[in-house]
């Protein structure tokens, strides 16, 4: 691929033509390289007109040109067969630079690139072995900067849209922006994974950071975990207010079992070292506020993995706290726990506890809610103490409730459970709030996958 200003064609004609002509014509140059195969003339093409687009001198009549423009690009990139790291870090770099400018990036463009970047962090992932862990770093931090922009992207789109009263098209927006964010999160996942595969237990965090995103992952080793009841969970944070802040929404942290409980429990293999994340995204449209009528919020991710094996959460012992620190009344935090495991005779099982500090003379209201309709929640909330699990089990609390229980507002009327914290009107120290959840799912486990997706 010759540079772009010296090609024959572009003398007669303005830049933003020649694009749309090289981009658009199924039979150009573009098209032609993809159905070759030859995925490197694609890329670099791709790279030379995202840099003319990114540096506004192509001087095309308006932005729907500009998006068509992407959008072919963003096609012609995803029929690229990558299974190399080369390549990967080649299409990765080149993805950063076509998705540079959020506000020209089509809601299909978006859900089609997202596709691609999470085909890179796999790739990225299966080859990884064989690489230096200099490229492996390169390249998630690339895919990490793809990543961003498409959310970003999805998100600028969402932001002003009323969750309590939508239309069909904003429903449209919404549901498309959620599926981007669980594929971030896939893509999160994947890369944070592989970069610790080829770290040491106990050596200083990594961060992969990128102008608005930055992933922070540390290997821990055993001995860690026997003496320290309390790690600090890395966390994917918000670089807005300087990339070492913890989140103002959101901080978790694990009480982990010695080892030796863990191998009195069957757990053998256990040798090197422990893996534990907390993802963070701010200002997720789709975990909304009833009360409010606004977007609000966070959704976050919590894995943990031995020795590349996910440790079920069933397996840690009670309590497994997690701690909700709030600021101001009416937040409503989401909690994605990955793939929980089936228990025994096809039922599912868990509990996990929430840690909430309600905040003197004022109320709090929670949403609760699955994502998978086969599940059902039942929640148990107390002052001042860890609810049993006997009492979680008692309780007739069940998610989801029926529709004429349900929290209504307007037409709308709340997908899960709504807890109400009452005022707390004393002049002692904040009150704090247990929120037990078990899970109960009776769906057949033998058609399913290894785990499924809850939202609580």
């Amino acid at each position: 691929v010759r540079p772009l200003g010296d090609h024959p064609d572009l003398a007669d004609r303005d830049v933003g033509t020649f694009l749309e002509e090289i981009t658009g014509d199924l039979n150009g140059i573009l098209w032609t390289a993809v159905r070759e195969g030859d995925y490197t003339a694609v890329l670099q093409l791709v790279d030379a007109v995202s840099s003319l687009l990114n540096s506004g001198t192509e001087k095309l009549p308006d932005t729907e040109a500009r998006e068509q423009i992407r959008s072919d690009m963003m096609e012609a990139v995803g029929n690229l067969t990558i299974d190399s790291l080369s390549t990967a870090q080649q299409a990765a770099e080149t993805l950063t630079k076509l998705t540079e400018h959020t506000t020209e990036i089509t809601a299909d463009s978006q859900t089609s690139g997202m596709d691609t970047v999470e085909r890179l962090s796999l790739v990225l992932s299966s080859r990884q072995r064989n690489a230096t862990f200099t490229e492996v770093e390169d390249t998630a931090t690339m895919i990490l900067q793809s990543t961003s922009n498409l959310l970003n992207a999805s998100m600028e789109e969402s932001r002003e849209v009323n969750i309590t009263n939508m239309t069909q098209p904003e429903r449209v927006k919404v549901q498309k922006t959620r599926y981007i964010a669980n594929k971030a999160l896939n893509v999160i996942s994947t890369i944070s994974d592989t970069v610790l595969a080829k770290k040491v237990p106990g050596e200083e965090p990594i961060v992969i950071a990128t102008k608005t995103l930055s992933v922070k992952c540390q290997k821990l080793d055993l001995d860690t975990m026997s003496s320290s009841r309390q790690l600090q969970v890395p966390q994917l944070i918000s670089a807005e207010g300087g990339s070492d802040e913890t989140p103002p929404c959101m901080v978790g942290r694990f009480a982990l079992p010695p080892v030796q409980n863990m191998l009195r429990d069957g757990h053998k293999n256990i040798s090197t070292a422990v893996n534990l994340q907390m993802f963070y995204m701010p200002e997720n449209p789709f975990t909304w506020d009833v009360s409010a009528q606004d977007v609000t919020s966070s959704c976050s991710g919590i894995k943990v993995i031995i020795d590349g094996a996910r440790y079920q959460p069933a397996w840690l012992p009670e309590p497994m706290d997690i701690y909700i620190p709030v600021g101001k009344a009416d937040m409503n935090c989401g909690i994605t726990l990955l793939k929980l495991e089936g228990g025994t005779n096809g039922t599912m099982e868990d509990v996990i506890y929430f840690k909430f500090d309600a905040e003197t003379n004022k109320s709090h209201q929670i949403t609760i809610w699955p994502v998978d309709n086969n599940t059902t929640l039942q929640v148990y909330l107390k002052a001042n103490a860890r609810p049993s699990k006997e009492e979680i089990l008692n309780s007739t609390t069940l998610i989801p409730v029926p529709e004429e229980m349900r929290y209504h507002h307007g037409n709308q009327s709340a997908s899960g459970y709504v807890l109400f914290v009452p005022e707390n009107k004393t002049t002692e120290a904040d009150t704090v709030y247990y929120i037990g959840i078990t899970l109960l799912n009776t769906s057949d486990f033998g058609n399913s996958e290894s785990g499924h997706n809850s939202d609580f």
